[in-house]
């Protein structure tokens, strides 16, 4: 194995671990020597690798974006509709595959609460994804509110997957979309700056 596929392999393997730890115990449940264990790597790999637990925890959640986001995107492409278009939103946060990440979300968002700089990037990322949100009206016309309604459309898609999980009959798909177009196509008249 080349030296490059080694490297992605020990990223992609203490990526893994990382992901289920601290879904399972939290970041300050999870130690290095843990994650590091349950990828079959050393501590000095983790750390060659992402430098900090903070900064483990960051690349978790943002590959998950990433990843979701390019389904979304290819999902968007294919709908036929908004009411699809939508529900791919939707099914992005609410399938189970999805729980995991809600899980570290949380956890991101708990330890940014405690670190400045931690919120800081938290929040230049949530804007980067409010921002992404504010640029579907230039291809579908009928999202005219998406722009000044971005971070109550992301808080919203957060809360009701919450609720999802805690009661999967309490949100349903219809209802789900249903708000969300709500919010996309209301004219708002206060607006909103990230």
């Amino acid at each position: 194995m080349r030296q490059h596929d080694r490297k992605a392999e020990t990223r992609a393997r203490l990526l893994a671990a990382a992901a289920d730890l601290f879904a399972e115990h939290g970041i300050a449940g999870a130690s290095v020597d843990a994650i590091a264990t349950r990828a079959d790597r050393t501590v000095g790999a983790l750390y060659g690798h992402f430098g900090s637990k903070e900064e483990l925890l960051f690349a978790v959640v943002d590959e998950w974006l990433g990843d979701a986001a390019t389904v979304v995107a290819a999902e968007l492409e294919l709908a036929d509709d908004a009411e699809q278009r939508l529900a791919s939103l939707w099914r992005a946060v609410s399938q189970p595959s999805s729980e995991r990440w809600l899980a570290l979300e949380h956890e991101v968002w708990s330890h940014a609460r405690r670190n400045p700089q931690a919120m800081e990037r938290l929040r230049r990322r949530y804007v980067e994804t409010w921002e992404g949100i504010a640029m579907l009206p230039l291809q579908w016309p009928e999202f005219a509110s998406a722009g000044t309604n971005a971070p109550a459309i992301v808080g919203v898609l957060f809360g009701m997957a919450m609720m999802h999980q805690v009661s999967p009959g309490s949100i349903t798909d219809e209802m789900a979309v249903r708000t969300l177009h709500h919010l996309v196509s209301s004219p708002d008249t206060e607006g909103a700056t990230p």
